[in-house]
């Protein structure tokens, strides 16, 4: 997280400027949120206030220059009197803030005949967290043991007390196609953008591989999971 001019922290991402899609969105964003701050009839410099952000971050999300985050959003709202209609906006918000090709990369899933993907924050139930409640945490765990039982699913869990791990760089995908073709982006190498070279994907799949290697077996794995749910 960056500080924007007047030494408060800027709460939000920055804007790709070849990416058209997202541009407009965020255009369209700036142009909604300043004409409800204007017909509430309060400045800039107040609003910031109000919502605890600077007025420099406010007049960038506001021109379109910054990608806001959800609890700017959900701040904005209740600020000015929104009833949900600012935090609505979160999605759009959701979908720009990943540059184009890794956009294209999420619509490319449906077409995969193979999908390989890491994460280590996406489910946070396994992490031991009470983030979302009880029920949440339930929700997501059985989830997970209903995947497991797929014949074309294999989950394994890397154990939380691997403090060194091939993983700790952050997320892998590798998408193969029918045709032979794949593509795959870790948010730790070739810059997180989406490659398709067979050495890229080589490096790619070694990676997985021994992540793979480390994280517990899918048997273990579901063992690991059901205990969870039992202490949950």
């Amino acid at each position: 997280m960056s500080v924007d001019s007047d030494g408060t922290e800027d709460a939000g991402w920055d804007v790709d400027p070849e990416d058209e899609q997202g541009v407009a969105v965020l255009s369209a964003l700036g142009r909604q949120l300043r004409a409800w701050r204007e017909e509430a009839g309060i400045r800039a410099a107040e609003f910031g206030t109000r919502i605890g952000y600077g007025e420099d971050l406010v007049r960038k999300v506001e021109g379109g220059k910054r990608i806001p985050r959800p609890e700017y959003l959900d701040r904005a709202d209740s600020a000015l009197g929104a009833g949900g209609k600012i935090s609505a906006m979160k999605a759009d918000m959701e979908q720009v803030r990943y540059p184009k090709k890794v956009r294209a990369l999420a619509r490319l899933e449906r077409d995969a005949v193979e999908f390989s993907l890491y994460s280590n924050h996406n489910i946070h139930g396994l992490l031991r967290r009470t983030i979302g409640g009880t029920m949440v945490r339930r929700a997501q765990l059985e989830r997970l043991l209903e995947l497991s039982k797929l014949r074309n699913v294999a989950i394994q869990v890397m154990p939380t007390n691997c403090d060194d791990h091939a993983g700790m760089e952050g997320r892998i995908q590798v998408l193969k196609f029918a045709d032979g073709s794949a593509v795959g982006r870790g948010e730790g190498i070739f810059n997180g953008r989406p490659v398709s070279g067979p050495q890229q994907l080589r490096i790619l799949d070694l990676q997985y591989g021994m992540i793979r290697a480390q994280a517990l077996s899918p048997r273990e794995s579901r063992d690991f999971i059901v205990r969870l749910l039992g202490e949950t």
